[in-house]
C-alpha cells in the first residue's frame, strides 16, 4: 500500500466527533439475552470498531441466524451530549426500511451495554472491494451508484441528511447488493429549507459549504475555526465560495460526498486526497481535482462527477438529476442487475449479447415526476414514514405462493409459469411424499392447510394522510388519520367506507361513484394508494386469482338500475359481505415490528427481520424472511411432538403484542422511544442520565 493510500485509510477513520476518547472493548458474556423479545444471542468475532462502538458478529442461539451487533458501553455515554447523539442515531436508523439501507432489527440494553442488532453484510464494504481491485469499471460503478442513489432518494424524501456518505459506509451483501450504513452523523430536518452548521463528516468526502459554514459560525461566536483550517483556507472560502454557502448545509452535502465516492470507485482514491488534512481542505474549497489520464473514462462520467462536485450547493446535482443523467441511462449504457463473485479479483465483463436497451435493464428506481425537479434534495411532498417494500408475499394460487422449501410440488402451466399443483389436495402432499420440511416437520404427520388472508404490502403515510395496505385477496384499504376507513374490493369495483372505525358502520357504493360516500379528497387518496400499492407489488395478484364476488355484485346493481329499481347495497351483498374484510387497528413499533388486527380478529405481526406470523381462529401461519409460507391448524400447537420451534416462538411473541393492540385506538402509528429517568445517577455535567427504553413496550 502506497503512502497516499495509507494516509487515505487514516483520514477515512477521522471524524470530527472523534475527540471522544476510545474506551476498552465492551465486556461481553458468553450469552446475551434480549429480555423483551426473549431472544438469546451468542457473541462471535469482532467485525469492526469506531467512535465508542464495537461491532461483533452475533448468533441467535435458537435459529442460529447471524447478525451484526453494534455495541456501545453504557460507561461511554455518561455525558448527556454523547447519550443524546446515540439516541438520535438509533431513532433515525431504526425507522428506516429500504432495500439499500442496512436494517436495524432490534435495540436493547443490559447492565453493561447498549446493543443494536443489524442485518449482517457478508460482502464487506465498498472500500474493501476497491482496495482489492485498485479501481472499478464504469459498468460496476453504475451498478453501485444506482443503488446508493435509491437509498439517498429515500433518505432525502424523509428529510434525513446522512452526512457521512463514503466508500467505507457502503456495505455489501454476499451478492454485492448495496446497504448504506452508519447513521452516527445523520440528522432529520423539520423542513426541506432547514440548514445545519455542525462540521462533521470525513475530510476526503467533506463538501465546501460544511467547511465555510463552520468558519462563519465560529466567527459569529467569536471563536477561531478548526486548527486544520488555516488562514489561507479561510481566505479562499471568502474569495471563491458564494456567501450563502457559509450559512449552513443541507441535502446537497450528501450529493458532494456521493460525487467523491463515484470518483473513488473509478480512480481508487478520493478526488481531493492530499498529504495532510490542511491541504485537503484547501483543495476542496478550490475544487482542485483532475481526471487522471491513466484510466480512460467516458465524457458522460466526467460530466456526472462535475455536476456533483460543484462548489455552489444550489447548482449541484440532486438525486433526481443523477438518475436522469446520461451516465445512468440504461438505453445508452448497460447496467447489470447483479454482479458475479469473481469481481472481487477481476473486472466485470459485459455479456456480449447485452445491449444498452431499457428492455434488458430493469430500472431499479421508481419513475419520477418530471415536473418536481427541486434542487434541495426533496422530490415528493408527502413522505411514507415506512414502506413495506420487501414485505410482499406470494398470493394463493400464484407461482410464488408455495416455495420449494415448503415441499409443495409444482407443475408447469400452459403459459410456462410454475403454479402450485392441484393434482392432489395440499393435506395429502406430505403423506404421498413422506417429506420432512426444513423446520423438521413431517408433512405426512402434520399436513398444511390453506392460509387465511393477510396483509401483503403496506405504506405508512400517517405523517400526512393515513395507513394504506393491500390484502392477499387483492383488496386495498386505508385507515385515515381521523380514524375513518375505506376498503376497495379485490377488482376495484366496490368501495366500503366508515366515518369512524370505533363505530364500524359502513356505507357502500360502486367505486366509480365513490364520492357519494367519501369526500373528494379521501376518494383521491384511496385511488392514489390503490395505484401505488398495485404498481409497486413485487408479486402482483393476477386478475384470474382474485375473488369475483364484486364483479357479480356490480352486474346485479347495473341490472337493477336498468330496471329502474332502487339499489339497496345492504340487501344486495352477493357474497361480498358489508363490510368487507378490513384492517381494524395497526401499530408500528420503533424497532420496525408492525402489528395488524383485522375486523375478524385475525392478528398479524410483521417482525423486524421480515418474517411474519398470522394467528387466525383455527390456524397459525408462519412466513419466513425468504417468503416461505407454512400454515397449520392451531390444534397442532397442543401436540408436544409438533416441534416447529420458530413458529411457536413467533406465536408466543404475537400473543404479547395482541394484548397491547386490543386496548389501542385504530390509529396508533409509532410507538415512540421511551426513557426511564434514573435520578440516582448523574453524568459528569451534573444532569440526570436518561436510560434508553427497550423497544416495543
Amino acid at each position: 500500500m502506497g503512502a497516499l493510500q495509507r494516509r487515505s485509510a487514516f483520514f477515512d477513520l477521522v471524524k470530527f466527533y472523534s475527540s471522544m476518547s476510545h474506551g476498552n472493548a465492551p465486556e461481553l458474556h458468553p450469552q446475551i439475552v434480549d429480555p423483551f423479545h426473549n431472544v438469546t444471542y451468542r457473541p462471535g468475532k469482532l467485525l469492526g470498531k469506531g467512535g465508542f462502538a464495537y461491532v461483533y458478529e452475533f448468533h441467535d442461539v435458537t435459529s442460529d441466524a447471524s447478525y451484526a451487533c453494534k455495541i456501545t458501553p453504557r460507561s461511554a455515554l455518561q455525558k448527556k451530549k454523547y447519550y443524546d447523539k446515540f439516541v438520535t442515531e438509533v431513532t433515525i436508523h431504526r425507522g428506516l426500511v429500504h432495500p439499500n439501507i442496512c436494517r436495524v432489527l432490534n435495540v436493547f440494553k443490559d447492565q453493561m451495554n447498549y446493543y443494536i442488532i443489524l442485518e449482517k453484510c457478508n460482502g464487506g464494504t465498498l472500500t474493501d472491494l476497491i482496495r482489492r481491485r485498485k479501481h472499478l469499471t464504469e459498468t460496476e460503478a453504475r451498478f453501485f451508484s444506482k443503488r446508493i442513489l435509491n437509498a439517498l432518494w429515500y433518505l432525502h424524501d424523509l428529510y434525513i441528511i446522512h452526512r457521512d456518505i463514503k466508500t467505507s459506509n457502503i456495505f455489501l451483501m454476499g451478492d454485492f447488493d448495496v446497504k448504506v450504513g452508519d447513521f452516527g452523523l445523520a440528522v432529520k430536518c423539520e423542513s426541506p429549507e432547514e440548514l445545519h452548521w455542525t462540521m462533521c463528516g470525513t475530510p476526503n468526502f467533506l463538501p465546501s459549504e460544511v467547511i465555510y459554514s463552520h468558519i462563519m459560525k465560529r466567527k459569529a461566536n467569536g471563536r477561531g475555526p478548526d486548527p486544520n483550517l488555516d488562514e489561507e483556507c479561510v481566505n479562499l472560502c471568502h474569495q471563491l465560495l458564494p456567501a450563502y454557502s457559509g450559512q449552513g448545509h443541507s441535502f446537497s452535502a450528501d450529493m458532494w460526498s456521493f460525487g467523491c465516492l463515484v470518483f473513488s470507485m473509478i480512480y481508487g482514491r478520493p478526488p481531493f486526497e492530499a498529504a495532510d488534512i490542511k491541504t485537503t481542505y484547501k483543495r476542496i474549497v478550490r475544487c482542485d481535482y483532475s481526471f487522471p489520464g491513466s484510466i480512460a473514462v467516458s465524457d458522460d462520467l466526467k460530466n456526472f462527477i462535475k455536476g456533483l462536485l460543484t462548489q455552489d450547493p444550489r447548482k449541484r446535482f440532486t438525486v433526481k438529476n443523477c438518475l436522469d443523467h446520461a451516465w445512468l441511462n440504461p438505453s445508452k449504457y448497460f447496467i447489470p442487475e447483479s454482479l458475479p463473485p469473481k469481481i472481487i479479483t477481476e473486472p466485470y465483463e459485459v455479456p456480449p449479447l447485452c445491449s444498452a436497451s431499457p428492455t434488458r435493464n430493469i430500472q431499479l428506481t421508481i419513475n419520477m415526476n418530471k415536473t418536481t425537479g427541486a434542487t434541495d434534495g426533496r422530490f415528493i411532498a408527502a413522505t411514507p414514514q415506512a414502506i413495506g417494500g420487501t414485505d410482499h408475499m406470494g398470493t394463493p394460487g400464484t407461482a410464488n405462493f408455495y416455495k420449494t422449501q415448503n415441499m409443495i410440488p409444482t407443475a408447469k402451466s400452459a403459459t410456462g409459469s410454475s403454479r402450485a399443483s392441484t393434482a392432489m389436495p395440499m393435506q395429502n402432499v406430505g403423506a404421498a411424499q413422506n417429506i420432512v420440511n426444513k423446520y423438521g416437520i413431517n408433512e405426512a404427520e402434520y399436513p398444511q392447510i390453506d392460509p387465511p388472508c393477510y396483509i401483503m404490502s403496506w405504506v405508512d403515510y400517517s405523517n400526512r394522510y393515513g395507513f394504506a395496505y393491500q390484502i392477499s385477496n387483492g383488496s386495498i384499504g386505508v385507515i385515515f388519520n381521523d380514524e375513518s376507513a375505506a376498503i376497495l374490493s379485490p377488482n376495484a369495483l366496490i368501495v366500503d367506507y366508515s366515518p369512524s372505525l370505533l363505530d364500524a358502520a359502513f356505507d357502500r357504493a360502486l367505486f366509480e361513484e365513490g364520492t357519494t360516500i367519501l369526500s373528494e379528497k379521501k376518494f383521491k387518496l384511496l385511488s392514489f394508494f390503490r395505484d401505488y400499492l398495485e404498481n409497486r407489488s413485487i408479486v402482483p395478484i393476477p386478475a384470474a386469482d382474485r375473488p369475483k364476488e364484486d364483479e357479480e355484485l356490480k352486474r346485479v346493481v347495473e341490472q337493477e338500475r336498468m330496471n329502474n329499481q332502487e339499489v339497496d347495497f345492504k340487501r344486495l351483498t352477493k357474497g361480498l359481505p358489508l363490510p368487507q374484510l378490513f384492517l381494524k387497528k395497526w401499530k408500528l413499533y420503533d424497532d420496525g415490528t408492525l402489528c395488524l388486527l383485522f375486523n375478524t380478529k385475525v392478528f398479524q405481526v410483521n417482525f423486524a427481520d421480515h418474517s411474519k406470523v398470522v394467528v387466525a381462529h383455527r390456524s397459525v401461519t408462519f412466513m419466513s424472511e425468504k417468503r416461505e409460507i407454512y400454515t397449520y391448524p392451531s390444534e397442532y400447537l397442543k401436540d408436544d411432538r409438533f416441534t416447529f420451534k420458530e413458529l411457536r416462538r413467533r406465536v408466543d411473541r404475537a400473543r404479547k403484542y395482541y394484548e397491547i393492540i386490543k386496548a389501542a385506538r385504530p390509529v396508533d402509528s409509532l410507538a415512540q422511544y421511551r426513557y426511564n429517568k434514573d435520578s440516582t445517577k448523574k453524568s459528569a455535567s451534573g444532569s440526570s442520565t436518561r436510560q434508553l427504553g427497550q423497544g416495543g413496550e
